[in-house]
């Protein structure tokens, strides 16, 4: 049975839409929004659902990344479809075009690497569609051949071109709505080159907070981070132009795609959400009749009155722009989107599946870029931006343990604590530092040191109690069982470093790494059953050196000697002079306590 479900999912997948078709259905769709938005918002609205229900079925040629990029941006589109926001639409519109670009521009990159010279032809005037770029730009790269480093180059260059263009235009603008414009168009360009290493510089956060300050009407922020944009795009354009074909190709690994914030409203939204979107999208009258019957939750009481009324005026403005009815359906959807993919990424962790771990990080720190980040910033920048490091450390880091993850949830309770006015204390806030400060090759290397120098003492150990005294090897055995988790943890930490795909790559090591004592109960129960041996072990060892030392006088040697003095006094008498040594003793151990040695 298992087999035949195999056969039909990778027939489902090898009947996909090619991406040029994908693409021409997609782009079509996306026009016919834009040309009934005003005169038919339902029609529009349909439109938008099908183009969504469509790459669920034929998007086999995207990642998963832009698919549910593509799915968020449609969401988007329709909440923005619904305010009947021009301007936001236009730009929602423009990043499904743009993924789509993403998509063709490394399609097409493949192709010219395969030399598949047809496929190549079709998908390069989608390309310069899909991204708006000069249509003179097909005939240049036709006259460049094959050479796919000059070809590159000529690209590169022409996106970089239009950053610094539109970037411009977005600087000068008086108006809010074609500043965002304008902005919004750069950050697409970026988008598509964002993995070329001259884009070093550039980023997509610096994108979002640029136009998250727009739309808090901050505009002169807004202009000075356009500004250090331009020329760092500026930047871009001058090492794409300087450098030599073939001097520098792309091989970064793809990145998360950020939305931009709604035009008017705050904060970054940063694609993709946990899953791609297979229901159809909400009408207007659908999302307005669950906004309202939101207002009425639990949420919404606990959190009321809690906030002052200038902090809660902004929040409402933030949440309505995010499409949040309340604090209460805010906080509902940090808890799907945040608690329960930190809780997956920590049942990965227990299983040793740091791949899995990762992608649902990723997937959080989207979602809490997107929705979340901009309310918190309100409430409190620095506990905005902290969260943000540490899943954004989180995701880089190796050897991940449940204790992090819980450090992580913790922060989302944090979150929460701040709306009630209250905090979970300095024990929290110590522990996300530690976590910012540790986290990664640092805590790993620590150790895996110990691991290393715990064998040094073992080796004295064995040296020193080594010999034929049980009670010595007692003690020895009760050091080893000291060092045990110590050992125990290092071996972990080296499983996990050798088990990642960035460094060793060595998959069937993943699941030493779940003897880690910060991850495992089982591990745990371990270490204190070690502890119980340590206990034990040592009690005896050390009790039995102190009775042969004489510090402790043998009971049952004075019950003996009790007994013969009753019985036979001439021979307890002589007793002394003839005693049988014990054969626990040699001549190393019999000494005295306070002996030279």
């Amino acid at each position: 049975m298992k087999r035949w479900i195999a056969v039909i999912v990778l027939g489902a997948w090898a009947w996909a839409a090619p991406l040029t078709t994908v693409y021409d259905r997609v782009a079509s769709l996306m026009n016919q929004v834009q040309s009934v938005q005003s005169s038919n918002p339902k029609q529009a609205s349909d439109l938008l659902r099908q183009a969504d229900e469509y790459l669920s079925k034929e998007g086999g040629e995207l990642s998963m990344k832009l698919r549910e990029g593509i799915s968020t941006a449609l969401r988007d589109a329709q909440t923005a479809l619904a305010r009947k926001s021009k301007a936001d639409l236009e730009a929602r519109l423009q990043m499904v075009k743009s993924l789509l670009g993403k998509a063709l521009y490394d399609s097409y990159f493949d192709a010219l690497g395969k030399a598949q010279a047809d496929a190549a032809s079709a998908l390069l005037p989608r390309l310069i569609a899909a991204s708006a770029l000069p249509k003179t730009l097909s005939a240049q790269i036709e006259g460049l051949g094959s050479d796919i480093d000059k070809i590159r180059q000529t690209l590169e260059r022409t996106y970089a071109q239009g950053i610094v263009n539109a970037l411009s235009r977005a600087r000068s603008q008086s108006n809010a709505t074609q500043a965002f414009l304008e902005a919004t168009r750069a950050y697409t360009l970026y988008l598509v080159v964002q993995e070329s290493p001259r884009a070093a510089g550039l980023s997509a956060r610096a994108f979002v907070n640029a136009l998250s300050k727009l739309s808090n009407n901050d505009l002169a922020g807004f202009r000075k981070d356009i500004e250090t944009l331009r020329q760092q795009a500026e930047g871009f354009l001058g090492r794409v132009s300087s450098s030599s074909p073939g001097a520098v190709r792309s091989s970064a690994p793809a990145r998360t795609v950020a939305a931009p914030p709604a035009q008017g409203g705050a904060g970054s939204q940063a694609t993709p959400a946990a899953k791609p979107a297979s229901k159809p999208a909400q009408a207007p009258q659908q999302v307005a009749a669950q906004a309202a019957a939101a207002k009425s939750g639990d949420h919404e009481e606990r959190y009321e009155g809690k906030l002052s009324a200038p902090t809660q005026a902004r929040v409402d403005a933030v949440l309505t722009r995010l499409g949040f009815a309340d604090l209460g359906e805010w906080v509902r959807g940090m808890n799907l989107e945040l608690r329960a993919r930190l809780g997956e990424a920590t049942a990965h962790v227990k299983s040793g599946n740091f791949e899995g771990v990762r992608e649902y990080l990723e997937l959080s720190h989207d979602a809490y870029t997107q929705r979340y980040y901009p309310v918190v910033y309100l409430l409190d920048p620095a506990l905005a931006d902290r969260f943000d490091r540490l899943l954004g450390r989180m995701q880089e880091a190796v050897g991940l343990r449940a204790t992090d993850l819980a450090v992580a949830l913790a922060e989302v309770q944090e979150i929460e604590e701040r709306l009630e006015g209250s905090s979970l204390g300095l024990d929290h806030a110590l522990q996300v530092q530690l976590e910012l400060l540790l986290l990664g090759i640092p805590r790993a290397f620590m150790f895996i040191l110990a691991a290393l120098l715990a064998v040094f003492p073992l080796y004295l150990v064995k040296l020193t109690f080594g010999g034929r005294n049980t009670y010595w090897r007692l003690l020895g055995l009760a050091f080893f069982f000291l060092f045990l988790p110590a050992m125990i943890e290092g071996l972990s930490y080296v499983a996990s470093i050798l088990a990642d795909p960035r460094f060793g790559n060595l998959g069937f090591l993943a699941p030493l790494s779940t003897f880690s004592i910060q991850s495992s109960l089982m591990a745990q129960l371990l270490w204190g059953l070690t502890l119980f041996l340590v206990i034990g072990l040592s009690a005896a060892g050390l009790r039995g050196i102190a009775v042969q030392f004489g510090l402790i006088q043998d009971r049952r040697a004075r019950t003996n000697t009790t007994t013969v003095a009753q019985t036979n006094p001439g021979l307890a008498a002589a007793a002394p002079m003839r005693a049988a040594a014990d054969p626990k003793l040699t001549s190393e151990t019999i000494v005295e306590w306070d002996e030279e040695f």
